[in-house]
């Protein structure tokens, strides 16, 4: 781990948030290892606040109008797919069709892998 996030470049980091949110807006699941290294930068980052509003809410939003905007090019009506990600594996009942499992199911098969 890096000691100080004040070394890296501004532009640097704009990069680097651009591209985890369009990860993030390709692949809804990628929210998951994005988070933890964000949080572990904003935690690093010298300048906190600044950080927070006109890095992650400018890039977050330019990139959430781009998502919807091509959802509306592609589909032809307004939509988004990471809501509708989220509202079918959380809030309904839809996901059960494809089966449930236990939560060692997604551990115990990949131990012989390892």
């Amino acid at each position: 781990m890096r000691s100080s996030s004040n070394k890296v470049p501004p532009d640097s980091r704009k990069w680097g948030l651009a591209l985890a949110a369009l990860a993030c807006a390709i692949r809804s699941t990628n929210s998951i290892t994005w988070a933890y290294v964000g949080l572990l930068e904003l935690y690093l980052t010298y300048e906190f606040l600044r950080s927070i509003f006109l890095e992650l809410i400018a890039i977050g939003t330019a990139m959430l109008g781009l998502v919807c905007l091509l959802d509306l090019l592609i589909y032809g009506s307004w939509l988004s797919v990471p809501l509708n990600f989220l509202k079918f594996n959380f809030l309904s009942s839809c996901v059960d069709y494809y089966g449930t499992h236990k939560w060692h199911w997604f551990v115990l098969p990949v131990l012989p892998i390892v």
